[in-house]
């Protein structure tokens, strides 16, 4: 098994040298096999080994059992191991989980919250990966399991060798076991002599993948005793074919991909898109892909009546299918994009106060920090030298009176803009600049006393402009839409 273990890694670039590897340890045949195998290699491949166990608190005091014995073995073998207690059957039932999904889930965040610690304590770009157990025969089961659901071609590939990381800064997952089967690694546990962990719950039918192993892969395997591998040899190759599709998939949205995603359209936010055209000349199998992608980007759940939804929406060149709430796939005659309905920003309205000469006011609003500084005379000049378009942000401060607020735009709303003459409504400047209504909503106002000061991308009001006599500067900064909620928050700094 040692060398089977050593040319899987190599056959798919599993490890690295100079690699840390955590090996998600239950106490099982196959976890404490590779474990241990992987032990045997560590100067071969020149990769540092720790491992992680995770306790569900299902089994009770077996589960206590499981990790006892997890730590004396990781004792015997000196690997450095970490332990998790977890209330899985509390979780599952908070999120309205089956208890094996509600279990994988929290055990892959412990395998990627201990890769972060070690990644902490070794070097920021330190190369951390996580190896599982899953086996030949696990992968065999996973694609049983996944045809009497019903699987398209994801389904039937089984177990990948190598999982990519979906998210930023977590680790990839190996599977170096991936092509040895289940009694390959009970055969190596008995010729060193190892002691593992039988969990109870295997022989329980009333799990799906149980009744799949104990009852229909013993038929298969009257049928062909080398099931497991005549199975490694479809998924290999589906996977295969997965790839040459998700490739024509790519170059299709590098080819006719909507430019300038993030852009509204009518007061919605397009999320992704390709044009109609191109796409109607695709294969039936390739299209219903191309709205899959999409929906896979946005990281939408949906289920196949629905994919198939928006094919036919897709085929007659209008209409929308909700996918979910307030997230859709339209059609026109030219695009068929993913949108997201935007909901108008509640009204917000903050008092403005600074008071000193350097004083600074931050604001978080609509999920965007505007910050408010005055800049003295000094400070001033240097800004009109460097930057004197960036003047459209700024008011002479000498100009303003009243009570100062900083607020969402209401009905009726108009003033005089910087270089231009006579009163405009925020509609018409609005309109001008091609911003839509709902993005309206989210734009900040400044007003004192005597009316608008400032309106976010238009600029300021003539009758506060700084002009050739402005001895102090009120500088309004929009930095990019920032993460979080937009709940209302403001900081006034004094100096």
């Amino acid at each position: 098994m040692r060398l089977k273990v050593l040319d899987t890694l190599q056959k798919y670039g599993m490890l690295q040298p100079g690699d840390f590897l955590i090996v998600g340890l239950s106490g099982g045949a196959d976890s404490v096999a590779l474990l241990h195998c992987l032990a045997s290699l560590r100067d071969t491949v020149n990769f540092s080994l720790s491992a992680c166990h995770v306790n569900h608190q299902i089994r009770g005091g077996e589960a206590y059992r499981d990790q006892a014995f997890c730590e004396r073995l990781c004792k015997e073998l000196g690997i450095s191991l970490t332990v998790w207690l977890k209330d899985v059957p509390g979780f599952a039932e908070k999120q309205s989980l089956g208890l094996e999904e509600a279990a994988r889930e929290l055990r892959y965040s412990c395998f990627f919250q201990a890769a972060e610690e070690w990644r902490s304590q070794l070097h920021p770009t330190a190369s951390v990966k996580i190896a599982t157990a899953h086996t030949l025969s696990d992968s065999l089961e996973t694609v049983l399991f996944s045809m009497v659901r019903g699987t398209g071609l994801a389904g039937l590939c089984g177990i990948p060798p190598i999982r990519i990381s979906s998210g930023a800064g977590q680790p990839n997952v190996i599977r170096p076991l991936i092509e040895t089967t289940r009694l390959e690694t009970e055969e190596y546990c008995c010729k060193n002599q190892l002691e593992y962990m039988t969990d109870s719950t295997n022989s329980d039918e009333r799990y799906t993948r149980n009744k799949i192993r104990r009852q229909i892969v013993p038929l298969l395997r009257e049928i062909n005793p080398n099931i497991e591998q005549a199975t490694a040899r479809m998924t290999e190759s589906l996977r295969e074919d997965r790839e040459c599709l998700d490739s024509m998939i790519k170059d299709f949205f590098q080819r006719y991909g909507l430019e300038n995603i993030g852009q509204y359209e009518r007061g919605n936010l397009v999320l992704d898109g390709v044009s109609r055209t191109p796409w109607l000349e695709l294969p039936q199998g390739l299209a219903v892909r191309v709205i899959q992608k999409m929906l896979i980007n946005s990281g939408l759940d949906y289920d196949r009546k629905r994919l198939f939804l928006c094919r036919e929406t897709a085929y007659k060149g209008c209409g929308a299918v909700e996918i979910q709430k307030g997230f859709y796939i339209k059609a026109t005659a030219d695009r068929i994009q993913l949108e997201k309905r935007m909901e108008p920003e509640p009204y917000f309205e903050i008092p403005i106060q600074l008071v000193g000469q350097s004083a600074e006011q931050t604001v978080q609003v609509s999920g965007k920090i505007y910050t408010l500084r005055l800049l003295d005379y000094e400070q001033t000049e240097k800004f009109k030298k460097i930057s004197p378009n960036g003047l459209k942000n700024c008011l002479d401060y000498a100009k303003i009176y009243g009570i100062v607020k900083l607020r969402q735009r209401k009905n009726g709303d108009a003033y005089i803009p910087w270089k231009r003459s006579g009163s405009h409504s925020l509609k018409k400047l609005f309109q001008e600049k091609g911003i839509p209504p709902l993005e309206r909503s989210r734009l900040a106002i400044l007003e004192d006393g005597g009316g608008i000061l400032w309106t976010e991308r238009i600029g300021c009001s003539q009758r506060a402009a700084p002009g050739p006599d402005t001895h102090y500067l009120l500088e309004i900064c929009v930095p990019e839409q920032t993460e979080g909620s937009p709940s209302l928050q403001s900081e006034a700094k004094m100096e």
